[in-house]
């Protein structure tokens, strides 16, 4: 098959690409294909566009039928040349191809994924998001927790939980939910709260918890007529809302609350995390980041009495998810209530636990 002469055997091709020659054959084909440029060429072009050189090869076929009394192999090698020219300019420009489609994709899968609106209602639009210096800024929350995550991977308690593994000291069965046993309460054994990590936050893994429900129901606006990557807060007035009731898993529910949360979007988080209370109100993750929520945006008596709800729920489940974290928080929002005797108390327990928020515990309270 010299690429000076002769035509390409595109049936060779074919069976090469489609997996029905032999390895022998195979080799053989390849080895060819390095001293002759011309069919490495093809080889190449076949497999980056196997439908534009079939294309190709029809045209060939016909010329072939027609002409061949007039032309013969001349023809044929021709159309060839032509051939090659064609892969070589489909190679050139094949990458630019691409990057056009790309953008389409990416363009397309974006407007999917805003189609959902999110409608505040006016009791939380109404609020103001303080400055980022007078925030709790999510930059600090991911560090603490991901701190803390080496403490408890370095504790040598008995029985600990975490990223969604249960470990033990000595084999036990595991359990289709996470429960506390009641001996493990007895030995004063600290356990920790089954969790993952989304947006690099982290949150209690509810799939592994036995409670009343795995779902979450709210009311899911969508835009009609409008490109989705207009949305803003104020289009909660717009007729081009589509309203419908819709049920989704909790995690995919709260993945997304935690997208708008680690976003800085504090409103349309606490909306979420209010929604998810309304069905599950001793809901630890939508209490410790909807404090947060609160906090950013200077409600600080709800925001403590968030964060005093996710301390007490917790200790009554008995294990350990955002215990060091509440108090750390809750002695901060004592603070900006001016509530400084209180303040004190909580910082004092957090410096006698000795965990991570002792050293920052003690620097605080000097201050007071």
């Amino acid at each position: 098959m010299s690429h000076n002469n002769e035509h390409i055997d595109f049936s060779l091709l074919e069976k090469y690409f489609s997996g029905k020659m032999s390895a022998a054959e195979k080799h053989a084909l390849e080895m060819k294909a390095q001293s002759d440029p011309f069919l490495a060429d093809a080889m190449e072009g076949y497999a980056n566009n196997p439908e534009g050189l079939a294309n190709v090869k029809g045209h060939i076929d016909k010329q072939k039928k027609v002409n061949k009394s007039f032309f013969g192999s001349r023809t044929i090698a021709v159309l060839a040349v032509a051939c090659g020219v064609y892969l070589i300019a489909f190679m050139f420009y094949k990458p630019e191809k691409d990057s056009v489609q790309l953008i389409d994709d990416d363009t397309h899968e974006m407007a999917e994924e805003l189609v959902e609106v999110e409608v505040l209602p006016e009791s939380i639009d109404s609020f103001q998001i303080v400055s980022s210096e007078e925030q709790i800024g999510v930059s600090e929350i991911v560090e603490a927790h991901s701190s803390i995550e080496i403490e408890k991977t370095n504790s040598q308690d008995s029985f600990v939980i975490y990223h969604d593994k249960i470990t033990f000291d000595e084999d036990i069965e595991s359990v289709e939910y996470f429960e506390i046993e009641e001996e493990f309460s007895e030995q004063n054994i600290t356990v920790y709260a089954p969790s993952v990590f989304l947006e690099d936050l982290y949150v209690v893994d509810y799939r592994e918890i036995k409670r009343s429900g795995t779902s979450i129901n709210y009311t899911k606006y969508e835009l009609s007529g409008v490109s989705a990557a207009f949305e803003n807060d104020s289009i909660r007035n717009s007729t081009d809302l589509i309203e419908k009731q819709v049920e989704v898993p909790y995690v995919d529910y709260l993945e997304t609350s935690m997208y708008y949360f680690a976003g800085g979007k504090f409103k349309k988080g606490l909306n979420r995390y209010l929604t998810i209370l309304e069905q599950y109100p001793k809901d630890l993750n939508a209490l410790f980041y909807g404090g947060h929520c609160y906090y950013n945006m200077k409600k600080y008596q709800k925001a403590l009495n968030f964060f005093e709800l996710a301390l007490e729920y917790e200790n009554e489940k008995g294990f350990v998810a955002f215990r060091q974290e509440s108090k750390w928080y809750l002695a901060k929002t004592l603070i900006k209530l001016k509530n400084y005797g209180r303040a004190k108390k909580i910082l004092d327990e957090i410096i006698i636990e000795g965990l991570f928020y002792s050293k920052d515990a003690m620097k605080l309270k000097e201050s007071l």
